[in-house]
């Protein structure tokens, strides 16, 4: 799914403006995606849902989205369309300061992971649903996280990220470059988790819990840098290597100084 990342541009509209079905569907006076600010404390997750399962987010006529957003109280923007890419971008954010209870237990989590826990049961539900022994099913959460912030999912010598797959059992891989999907902007990196259901959601809820600790100093620029990612008509601007957010790049080094390459024994897969 690798492809040409953002640049920037304007469009007329956003492809979100459609239905999962693609009929026009115009925003709504007060839609939170019209007030799409995020601030240098939020919570902020970017999630990649399959296009084909983006109807299980959404709803008919926006009715799952907009219950998420008011049961979570948190904000909820579903991404473009975007050429080339078979994922949208959902983001989800919060202040960090808010807390939410868990369904499934006492554990207090900012509005945003209660919205990221809950969007990844909608998107893989599809996958679990009639399988007697869902249990043994395999499943996969995919997070772009800024460069500057992934050192928290990795730690040094990537010791953080062995740690997570030590006690959950899942698979974790980082991605970047030419393997980030067309949606992502250059400043990204992939987390891709995968195993059993059980397995993949009890690391996301680690790896969520470590960037709800450690946000980006980048994030306040992520809205300007995605609402400006295409122009009208929907083609894509500028040069190949793909949009950058103005300002930060970099910052610091990979993994915010880090060395990726010290891992070489840690069970997961990394390709620069």
């Amino acid at each position: 799914m690798a492809g040409q990342r953002n640049s920037y541009g304007k469009r007329a509209h956003s492809q979100s403006d459609y239905s999962e079905n693609g009929s026009n569907k115009r925003r709504n006076p007060g839609d939170d995606r019209e007030q799409f600010v995020i601030d240098s404390e939020d919570t902020v997750y970017r999630y990649l849902c399959p296009v084909r399962k983006i109807g299980s987010i959404i709803g008919r006529g926006g009715e799952i989205v907009k219950q998420l957003r008011a049961e979570t109280k948190s904000k909820i923007r579903i991404g473009e369309t975007v050429p080339g890419s078979e994922e949208r971008v959902v983001t989800i954010y919060s202040s960090r300061d808010e807390t939410n209870a868990l369904e499934d237990g006492d554990n207090l989590v900012s509005p945003a992971q209660d919205a990221l826990f809950r969007v990844h049961d909608k998107v893989v539900a599809e996958d679990l649903h009639g399988d007697e022994d869902s249990e043994g099913h395999q499943v996969t959460a995919r997070l772009l996280v800024p460069s500057d912030q992934i050192g928290c999912v990795i730690g040094k010598g990537g010791q953080i990220v062995q740690n997570i797959r030590s006690e959950t059992g899942a698979q974790i891989r980082i991605l970047k470059d030419e393997h980030l999907p067309s949606c992502a902007l250059s400043t990204d990196e992939l987390v891709q988790i995968s195993g059993e259901a059980a397995v993949v959601k009890k690391a996301l809820h680690q790896i969520a819990s470590r960037l709800h600790e450690n946000p980006s100093r980048s994030q306040h620029l992520l809205a300007s840098a995605m609402s400006n990612a295409y122009p009208a008509g929907g083609a894509l601007l500028g040069p190949a290597a793909g949009a950058q957010i103005v300002g930060i790049a970099p910052l610091v080094g990979p993994y915010g100084g880090y060395k990726a390459l010290l891992f070489p024994s840690v069970s997961i897969s990394y390709f620069s």
